[in-house]
């Protein structure tokens, strides 16, 4: 009987150590099936780790802020407001709000310290009660990665222009969104104008590619170059329409657009070209060229040599052949989009009449004329003086039908000799800006503003010009915008 129970003792022994060794066994191949895929996972998330921080991880551009009038905010995380008035703002942190006042403009600069061919990456311009966050601003780590460079403002209220280089050596993704999530997004260089007033985006493609997309992501529309895209939030509809019509052709400047006035080309005194010409005065003479200049091509306008007396360098182009001009009074939009940038000049404000200025520009027009009781065609509302006396300001009214419509921009303040801040045919003040920025004049709807009297119905010619002693400006685009033609006119260009 005890060699009975010695035996089964030994067997239920070895069982439990042979069922033993086979647990002891799965865990071991567990536990090595457990280890080699963490094995190989730790390869493929170093292998992922490390093609993501060649390939995918970035670096921060700068953001610079520049005031070309007036004064900004700049708000930062901790909520705190600083007031931006004159010099360069020191670069923008991610998540810094900026805003402009009323009769102000900025610029902010995406720049890339790498690119060797171009000042920056997009310059946008930030125009009057407009705000906008600065989310993100990126390039990629390493150059040979595809990424594109990426900009994220959001919470946009107000209207932004934004220009994307075409010497950046990668695509270019922009992004703008407002407030309710609706955006806009930029992927190729040109020039648009994004406005978030209301319950609508709107984009403005001058020349690139653009898209709208609504907040949910369920519509989306591309805006293709020289049309006008609407985002309505309230709806999501999104519709195009024809963009406005440049008048002067094209926005920019090239060798083939610019001719002297004593030039063959000048022959018929046609729209394609701007005639430039620097009028008989006193030497030195001033001079204009075509040059690269701060990332955009500018024509150069120059005089210098000590000059203490009189001159002008002005570009023209005509319309139309004689006096007939280009009839405009079929619109209900008319606008000038000028940008420039001043060097310097030399005498204070616009000169001792008002008429001096580093920079003018200048509309010749016939207004649109009502008939009286007799069948004659005058104008109305004129007083004994001859001047009519109206919100947007006096332009005299003479027996000629001719008009001419004046604005300038000066760098330099009133010293001891105050000098009139209006010219004679100048319906508004000239407007101060800061020297050494881009700046861009939108005249708002002159078809609203000007006295119904003496609103443009045939337009003749316009020109830009510098006048004064001395005087140095570039200018890197000039616009006539309507918001339609109709049959009897053509564009320009």
């Amino acid at each position: 009987m005890a060699f009975r129970i010695v035996s089964m003792s030994t067997t239920t022994t070895r069982e439990y150590q042979r069922v033993r060794n086979r647990k002891q066994e799965s865990v071991a191949w567990g536990v090595l099936w457990i280890a080699l895929g963490l094995f190989f996972a730790i390869i493929a998330l170093s292998s992922m780790g490390v093609y993501y921080f060649l390939f995918r991880s970035t670096l921060p551009l700068q953001s610079q802020l520049e005031v070309t009038r007036g004064t900004l905010g700049v708000t930062g995380t901790d909520l705190i407001e600083q007031v931006v008035r004159g010099d360069r703002q020191p670069y923008l942190s991610f998540g810094d709000i900026v805003t402009v006042n009323p009769d102000s403009q900025g610029l902010l600069l995406i720049d890339d310290v790498r690119l060797e061919n171009a000042p920056y990456v997009a310059a946008v311009t930030l125009r009057n009660d407009t705000s906008v966050t600065l989310n993100e601003a990126a390039r990629p780590r390493y150059d040979w990665s595809s990424q594109p460079y990426t900009l994220d403002l959001t919470n946009l209220i107000g209207e932004v222009e934004v220009l994307i280089s075409d010497r950046v050596d990668r695509a270019v993704r922009i992004g703008l969104s407002t407030r309710s999530g609706d955006s806009a997004i930029l992927t190729s260089p040109g020039q648009y104008i994004i406005s978030a007033r209301g319950d609508q985006l709107a984009i403005s493609n001058f020349q690139g590619t653009a898209l709208l997309v609504t907040d949910d992501r369920t519509n989306s529309r591309a805006v293709p170059a020289g049309q006008l895209g609407l985002l309505t939030t309230s709806s999501n509809e999104i519709n195009l329409q024809a963009g406005y019509v440049n008048l002067l052709g094209d926005r920019g400047f090239r060798e083939a657009n610019v001719v002297e006035s004593d030039s063959a080309a000048t022959t018929g005194r046609t729209v394609t070209s701007w005639i430039c010409t620097d009028p008989p005065h006193d030497p030195p003479r001033g001079a204009y060229a075509i040059e690269s200049f701060d990332g955009r091509t500018a024509l150069h306008i120059v005089r210098g040599g000590g000059a203490e007396t009189h001159g002008e360098t002005r570009c023209t182009k005509y319309f139309g052949a004689g006096s007939t001009g280009v009839n405009v009074a079929e619109h209900n939009y008319l606008a000038l989009h000028v940008t420039f940038y001043v060097v310097s000049q030399s005498l204070s404000v616009c000169g001792v009449a008002g008429t001096e200025c580093p920079l003018m520009l200048h509309m010749q027009y016939i207004p649109q004329l009502t008939p009286d009781t007799e069948g004659s065609t005058t104008t109305t509302d004129a007083t004994a003086n001859g001047t009519s006396e109206q919100s947007f300001g006096p332009i005299p009214v003479e027996d000629l039908p001719v008009r001419d419509w004046h604005h300038g921009f000066y760098t330099v303040p009133a010293d001891q000799v105050q000098s009139p801040l209006r010219c004679d045919t100048c319906p508004q003040e000239h407007s101060y800006i800061r020297p050494g920025r881009w700046f861009t004049y939108d005249s708002g709807n002159l078809m609203a503003l000007f006295p119904q009297e003496q609103k443009p119905g045939s337009i003749l010619s316009f020109s830009f010009y510098a006048s004064g002693h001395e005087y140095e400006v570039y200018v890197s685009e000039v616009a006539l915008l309507v918001d339609s033609l109709p049959e009897s006119a053509e564009p320009a260009g």
